[in-house]
């Protein structure tokens, strides 16, 4: 009973549907088969152990199919406590089936006996300790996550933007695969605040985040770099492969038709990363191309060049 209660724990940790049948037939079958006085102890052991193993491996199987959802090392610790004593068990399965006398006495001493013990002590400590190390670790990885985000929109914050954009210039310098910036600037956004009030610019801001998410490519990082000026990173995209991004982007704003009919336009700058850039020298690029978006007259994507900046007119 103690495992399937296990295996209902594991289910619920990973919010998934507890099979009802999964958890009360080997317990039922177990005592059924203990208490059945037509057949032999060890015949009863074997029988037990194969339905032990059983349920094990479906905990075992649970691990595995949501390891996507696990961090850190706690998973391997209950993954490598339940398989020591699946593997010791098996093994009792084994012994029993070619040598029955060395299982007829639960408290025999024999070299059997004594693997089964030790393997249940240190089944016992890795299991009850990797689980918890595995909801200590979620938790600290939601919280991470949550202090990662913006609270309007959803959107990563300059933390975790700035994270990912100095990972992705590591592999530049590593491997030479581009990675281009967007900076995105909403236009005369404190005009649209001072006229229709801050709530209708949170709207503004909240939709923009939406059609940004739909807008850029599944690879692409999305973030919100303060006030009404978002960010993309774009990992394996050069400057040209980043326009175009830019420019659905801008064009699904600019058609786009807020309740109460207010419309909205973007400023965009875009800025490749190139090998030996900084941080700061490379944002700095992306702000001086949209600087440029705004000066040529607004709603529309700039670029910064290799050697100059080249405005993309609207289409």
């Amino acid at each position: 009973m103690t495992i399937s209660l296990f295996y209902r724990a594991m289910n619920l940790f990973f919010s998934r549907r507890v099979c009802w049948v999964s958890f009360w037939t080997p317990p039922v079958l177990i005592i059924l088969i203990f208490f059945n006085p037509f057949s032999e102890f060890v015949s009863r052991l074997i029988t037990g152990n194969i339905l032990f193993v059983f349920q094990l491996c479906m905990i075992l199987s649970i691990i595995v199919i949501e390891r996507s959802q696990l961090v850190g090392r706690g998973w391997w610790i209950v993954f490598i406590g339940i398989s020591i004593t699946v593997f010791v068990t098996s093994l009792r399965v084994v012994v029993g089936i070619s040598s029955p006398d060395l299982l007829s006495g639960a408290f025999n001493a024999s070299l059997i006996q004594t693997i089964t013990y030790v393997s249940s002590l240190a089944n016992l400590i890795l299991v009850s300790n990797g689980f918890l190390l595995m909801a200590v670790e979620r938790s600290a990885h939601r919280l991470r996550i949550v202090a990662m985000k913006d609270k309007l929109t959803d959107c990563w914050n300059r933390l975790r933007v700035e994270e990912v954009a100095r990972h992705e210039m590591a592999v530049l310098e590593r491997s030479g695969r581009p990675v281009s910036m967007i900076l995105a600037d909403l236009d005369h956004f404190k005009s649209l605040n001072d006229l229709h009030g801050h709530w209708v610019g949170d709207e503004v801001i909240i939709g923009f985040a939406e059609i940004a998410r739909r807008s850029v490519r599944s690879v692409d990082l999305l973030g919100r770099w303060g006030g009404e000026e978002f960010i993309v990173l774009l990992p394996g995209a050069t400057v040209a492969e980043a326009v175009p991004v830019a420019e659905r982007l801008r064009i699904q704003l600019e058609t786009h038709v807020f309740p109460g009919g207010q419309r909205a336009t973007v400023s965009l700058g875009v800025a490749e990363c190139r090998p030996g850039d900084s941080w700061e020298t490379w944002i700095r690029n992306a702000d001086t191309a949209l600087y440029s978006a705004k000066a040529a007259g607004r709603n529309r994507t700039c670029t910064y060049g290799w050697e100059a900046k080249a405005v993309v007119p609207p289409i």
